[in-house]
């Protein structure tokens, strides 16, 4: 079973690694051939990681998921509200040596019953179908698409 922990900055390149070895398949918004973009997400990671909140003063809190000792992956939620009664499911991912084998699926499962009773969110990019399916299992539904073509979910609470 998964353990789970807060996200330090120890976490830093864990997290950073995972983002960018999806953002190379179009997961994540990142432009990695932008050496700006790259900073520019690995400031916010580190604002969250050291401070609680995105680099534009959102609440934030990252967990990080281990196995017998090794990361397998971690979760970024952010507030979408002052009260913090929405929130999205602002980044996750799990590390590529883990994936298929319902890690994701059970750290959906975690922030969902650690966030019970709040309207959740999430984004989801077009090239990720199987994140999509895995956040419509767990009774998410999508709601709109974005300008840059991502997926806007929202946690269907009467259907879960």
């Amino acid at each position: 079973m998964l353990q789970s922990g807060t996200a330090t900055p120890k976490d830093r390149n864990f997290i950073t690694g995972c983002i960018l070895a999806g953002a190379r398949k179009g997961r994540f918004s990142v432009d990695v051939c932008n050496p700006g973009s790259v900073k520019n997400m690995k400031a916010e990671v580190n604002a969250i990681l050291t401070g609680n909140h995105t680099l534009q003063g959102a609440p934030s809190h990252a967990v990080v998921y281990t196995l017998n000792g090794k990361r397998v992956g971690f979760t970024i939620v952010n507030c979408l509200s002052s009260e913090c009664i929405e929130l999205e499911l602002y980044t996750m991912a799990v590390a590529p040596g883990y994936r298929g084998r319902g890690y994701g699926s059970w750290i959906v499962r975690d922030v969902l019953n650690r966030y019970e009773y709040q309207r959740f969110y999430a984004r989801c990019s077009g090239n990720s179908p199987v994140m999509r399916c895995m956040l419509e299992r767990h009774k998410f539904r999508m709601i709109d698409t974005n300008e840059q073509g991502y997926f806007i979910l929202q946690l269907d609470h009467e259907a879960a």
